[in-house]
Protein backbone atom coordinates (compact mmCIF):
# COMPACT_ATOMS: atom_id res chain seq x y z
CA UNK A 1 0.00 0.00 0.00
CA UNK A 2 2.45 2.51 1.73
CA UNK A 3 4.78 1.84 -2.52
CA UNK A 4 1.40 2.83 -3.98
CA UNK A 5 1.05 5.44 -2.10
CA UNK A 6 4.53 6.75 -2.74
CA UNK A 7 4.20 6.44 -6.65
CA UNK A 8 1.00 7.25 -7.74
CA UNK A 9 1.46 11.27 -7.95
CA UNK A 10 4.53 10.24 -11.03
CA UNK A 11 2.07 7.85 -12.56
CA UNK A 12 -0.07 11.34 -12.60
CA UNK A 13 2.13 13.68 -13.90
CA UNK A 14 3.53 10.52 -16.36
CA UNK A 15 -0.33 10.26 -17.33
CA UNK A 16 -0.80 14.20 -17.94
CA UNK A 17 1.97 14.14 -20.33
CA UNK A 18 0.50 11.06 -22.08
CA UNK A 19 -2.48 12.52 -22.35
CA UNK A 20 -1.09 15.95 -23.47
CA UNK A 21 0.95 14.49 -26.44
CA UNK A 22 -2.34 12.36 -27.54
CA UNK A 23 -4.06 15.44 -27.43
CA UNK A 24 -1.51 17.88 -28.94
CA UNK A 25 -1.64 20.02 -26.04
CA UNK A 26 -5.62 20.90 -26.69
CA UNK A 27 -6.23 22.83 -23.35
CA UNK A 28 -10.14 22.43 -23.19
CA UNK A 29 -9.94 19.04 -24.19
CA UNK A 30 -7.32 18.04 -21.09
CA UNK A 31 -9.12 20.06 -18.41
CA UNK A 32 -11.39 17.48 -17.50
CA UNK A 33 -8.50 14.69 -17.25
CA UNK A 34 -6.44 17.19 -15.65
CA UNK A 35 -8.74 17.41 -13.10
CA UNK A 36 -9.63 13.97 -12.02
CA UNK A 37 -5.77 12.96 -11.96
CA UNK A 38 -5.23 15.73 -9.99
CA UNK A 39 -7.98 14.57 -7.60
CA UNK A 40 -6.73 11.67 -7.27
CA UNK A 41 -3.21 12.84 -6.58
CA UNK A 42 -4.41 15.20 -4.01
CA UNK A 43 -6.20 12.15 -2.49
CA UNK A 44 -3.27 10.07 -2.31
CA UNK A 45 -1.05 12.66 -0.74
CA UNK A 46 -3.99 12.90 1.74
CA UNK A 47 -4.14 9.22 2.42
CA UNK A 48 0.03 9.79 2.14
CA UNK A 49 0.41 11.92 4.95
CA UNK A 50 -2.65 10.35 7.22
CA UNK A 51 -0.49 7.13 7.34
CA UNK A 52 2.73 8.49 7.50
CA UNK A 53 4.35 7.20 4.18
CA UNK A 54 4.76 10.67 2.30
CA UNK A 55 8.27 11.89 1.87
CA UNK A 56 10.45 14.60 -0.25
CA UNK A 57 9.13 12.69 -3.84
CA UNK A 58 5.33 12.60 -2.68
CA UNK A 59 5.38 16.30 -1.64
CA UNK A 60 7.12 17.57 -5.06
CA UNK A 61 5.93 15.25 -7.75
CA UNK A 62 2.13 16.23 -5.93
CA UNK A 63 2.74 19.41 -5.84
CA UNK A 64 3.72 20.14 -9.01
CA UNK A 65 0.12 17.99 -10.35
CA UNK A 66 -1.25 20.62 -8.28
CA UNK A 67 -0.10 23.76 -9.44
CA UNK A 68 -0.29 22.18 -12.73
CA UNK A 69 -3.67 21.52 -12.55
CA UNK A 70 -4.30 25.30 -10.78
CA UNK A 71 -2.29 26.73 -13.65
CA UNK A 72 -4.62 24.94 -16.07
CA UNK A 73 -7.88 26.28 -14.63
CA UNK A 74 -7.28 29.78 -13.45
CA UNK A 75 -4.23 30.77 -15.62
CA UNK A 76 -4.43 28.84 -19.00
CA UNK A 77 -1.84 30.37 -20.84
CA UNK A 78 0.92 28.76 -18.46
CA UNK A 79 -1.24 25.67 -18.01
CA UNK A 80 -0.51 25.59 -21.80
CA UNK A 81 2.92 25.59 -21.31
CA UNK A 82 2.17 23.24 -18.28
CA UNK A 83 0.71 20.48 -20.25
CA UNK A 84 3.85 20.94 -22.85
CA UNK A 85 6.14 20.36 -20.24
CA UNK A 86 4.56 18.18 -17.39
CA UNK A 87 8.05 16.03 -17.95
CA UNK A 88 10.10 19.31 -17.20
CA UNK A 89 7.51 20.14 -14.15
CA UNK A 90 8.26 16.75 -12.85
CA UNK A 91 11.79 17.23 -12.79
CA UNK A 92 11.52 20.59 -11.31
CA UNK A 93 9.61 18.96 -8.35
CA UNK A 94 12.69 16.80 -7.82
CA UNK A 95 15.04 19.28 -8.11
CA UNK A 96 13.13 21.38 -5.21
CA UNK A 97 13.17 18.65 -3.01
CA UNK A 98 16.30 17.66 -3.24
CA UNK A 99 17.60 20.94 -2.82
CA UNK A 100 15.89 23.13 -0.35
CA UNK A 101 15.67 20.39 2.18
CA UNK A 102 19.22 20.53 2.74
CA UNK A 103 19.19 24.22 3.00
CA UNK A 104 16.45 24.11 6.49
CA UNK A 105 18.70 21.26 7.98
CA UNK A 106 16.37 18.66 6.89
CA UNK A 107 17.25 15.44 6.00
CA UNK A 108 18.31 14.74 2.02
CA UNK A 109 15.98 13.46 -0.42
CA UNK A 110 17.28 10.30 -0.79
CA UNK A 111 17.17 9.52 3.35
CA UNK A 112 21.25 9.19 3.56
CA UNK A 113 22.07 11.02 7.15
Amino acid sequence: MSFILKYLPFVGIIAINSLAIAGRYRLENLKPYVLVISAIVVLNLILAVLKKAAGYFTYGISGIVILGAISVFFMPSLGQIYLENAIIGMYLGLFLVAFFPPLFKLDPFTGCN
